[in-house]
Formats: C-alpha cells, sequence, structure tokens
C-alpha cells in the first residue's frame, strides 16, 4: 500500500504511532524495510500534510514530535481543538519549524 501511494500518488491516511513506527524504530519486525519506509515518508516527503489533535505533538522530546519534525515537506496544517491545556507556553509548539 505505501509503495503504491508512493509511485502513483494519492491520499495516505496514517496514525501518528504507525507513522513513528515506519519511520524511527529499530523494531526487527520492520528493519529488513526501514531504509525503504524512510525514503518513501520523509525524503522528499509529500507534498501536504495535515496533523489531527495537533496538541499530541506540543512535547518536543517526544518520539512522535520527533519523527513528524524529520518530515521534509513545503506545506503542513495542524488541527487542534485544545490548543492550551494548562499555560500560555504550550503554545510554543505551534510555532515549531516543523509545523
Amino acid at each position: 500500500l505505501l509503495n503504491d501511494w508512493f509511485t502513483n500518488g494519492g491520499v495516505m491516511i496514517m496514525g501518528y504511532e504507525v507513522f513513528r513506527i515506519l519511520t524511527h524504530t529499530d523494531s526487527a519486525k520492520y528493519s529488513k524495510h526501514k531504509d525503504a519506509f524512510r525514503s518513501m515518508l520523509l525524503d522528499p516527503g509529500p507534498d501536504l500534510v495535515v496533523c489531527d489533535e495537533g496538541h499530541v505533538l506540543r512535547n518536543a522530546d517526544s518520539s512522535i514530535s520527533k519523527a513528524i519534525r524529520a518530515l521534509r515537506t513545503r506545506r503542513r496544517i495542524i488541527l487542534t481543538g485544545t490548543p492550551l491545556q494548562n499555560n500560555l507556553t504550550e503554545c510554543n509548539y505551534l510555532s515549531s519549524p516543523y509545523l
């Protein structure tokens, strides 16, 4: 499925956790295909990335945030219904370089 998307284009819908596993895992299950997954998903990356539940990315040290930051794309959209949970400093992730 991923190879078909990469070759023919179209829309790929993928959750954060699956994306993280395919691009930043050391799991033996995916080690044989890790380089192919990374080349298809990270660089050159998709034309447009839409991140729903964008507040998940607010912790820059999380493995999901690191995986998303590795994307090389020019168009990014972040959607969130809860930009703030505790204080205004949580808005910093909205202006981070990977959004």
